[in-house]
């Protein structure tokens, strides 16, 4: 996807993003393809604005994530090992996949294991070795534990939505044949919803709305496949209903600091404004976390900053 073909729609106007709109999806793409085996990333970004910030970065994010192989085994048990227990999970066996609950990872005479309550098995526990992780996979948390096959259905399409996917075909499965939910974003509902599922945007002169990739769950009609959720900075979640993530999207110092340690495994971004009042406790939380940093590892592929933002990036050890 080349990102300078991507544009945004005012007063029935196409212009082209500007140059830090586009640093946001750079960002979420190259965010999507980081493993958290040596640390999670902290992505710290200050700017003069959080318009639309969230919402692009996220754009790149679930961009990304669809061209990310789902056979890679290693990320994937890594994964596994941070979904919290009694998750609603998928398992596939041969041509079927069934639902069930996700019981944990524990040692059974000396081999690592996956446990799955299966309920077209009688209830039972089942327990497959730790290199079958890949057979498993989170689902929304909606979704009964029946022992049924289950997948995404009714999800539609459009031309903006093909452009976007370079009308790559295994891309556009990705995005539609199954839900994944990759990202939480914590924000300003009614805010990130007008950013994202009401204002238009175009790729190839193709007009359309970032939710057509973003696929936010509350927007969306049942049985269409959904890739991120929306949390309130004022709401205390339960990270099992959010399922297996890849990363948290703070948009705002609150939401940062009111519910950064519920996703202590998953990757970070925190996008702050300086006119926020919370500013200050912000970034003094960030540079304490940065002290904890994992060694000094350079990101030489992480997409330079336009000048009016500041960026910080580490790593850090789960807490």
């Amino acid at each position: 996807m080349s990102i300078t073909n991507m544009q945004y729609c005012e007063r029935d106007k196409v212009y082209l993003l500007p140059s830090w709109a586009c640093w946001f999806i750079n960002v979420g793409s190259w965010l999507a393809h980081q493993i958290a085996d040596s640390g999670r990333v902290v992505v710290a970004i200050s700017a003069p604005t959080r318009a639309y910030a969230a919402a692009l970065l996220t754009f790149g994010l679930i961009r990304g994530r669809a061209t990310v192989s789902f056979d890679d085994t290693a990320e994937h048990i890594l994964r596994m090992r941070n979904l919290p227990k009694g998750s609603p999970v998928a398992y596939r066996g041969g041509k079927k996949r069934y639902t069930g609950e996700y019981v944990g990872i524990e040692i059974k005479n000396d081999v690592e294991k996956l446990g799955i309550k299966l309920g077209g098995k009688g209830n039972d526990t089942w327990w497959y070795p730790i290199n079958e992780a890949i057979k498993f996979e989170s689902i929304e948390s909606s979704v009964s534990c029946s022992g049924k096959k289950i997948r995404a259905r009714n999800t539609p399409t459009s031309a903006f939505f093909e452009s976007c996917c370079d009308s790559n075909s295994s891309i556009i499965e990705s995005l539609t044949s199954r839900s994944i939910q990759e990202c939480v974003i914590v924000g300003q509902h009614n805010l990130l919803h007008q950013e994202i599922d009401e204002s238009l945007f175009a790729y190839n002169n193709e007009l359309g709305k970032l939710q057509e990739i973003i696929r936010i769950k509350d927007d969306l009609n049942p049985g269409e496949a959904c890739h991120s959720a929306i949390c309130s900075a004022n709401k205390s979640p339960e990270t099992e209903e959010y399922g297996l993530l890849h990363a948290v999207i703070f948009d705002g110092a609150r939401g940062y600091l009111r519910l950064r340690d519920r996703w202590p495994a998953v990757h970070h971004v925190v996008i702050l404004d300086c006119i926020d009042a919370e500013f200050p406790d912000a970034i003094n939380e960030l540079n304490r976390c940065y002290y904890y940093r994992i060694g000094d590892a350079e990101f030489k592929d992480f997409p330079a900053p336009p000048r009016e933002l500041s960026v910080m990036v580490y790593r850090r050890e789960e807490q």
